[in-house]
């Protein structure tokens, strides 16, 4: 199990919008799963993957659109 938090859209960034805001999450979760699980994913399968986000507020809806885009 690996704990991870998103820091990629702190301060000022959350004038960008939810769109961009969500794209940026989807970025740093990428970079952040082929960093940490790289050799692994090239082998992983729906079954034996899995991957959680929590989110507060705000934080829920950035997620729906990192998710969505």
């Amino acid at each position: 199990m690996c704990f991870a938090g998103s820091a990629r859209n702190a301060s000022t960034l959350t004038f960008d919008g939810v769109d961009v805001m969500g794209h940026r999450l989807a970025e740093e979760v990428a970079a952040f799963m082929k960093t940490k699980f790289g050799s692994f994913l090239k082998k992983a399968t729906y079954g034996n993957c899995r991957l959680s986000f929590v989110g507060h507020s705000m934080g829920n809806i950035i997620i729906r659109a990192a998710l969505k885009g």
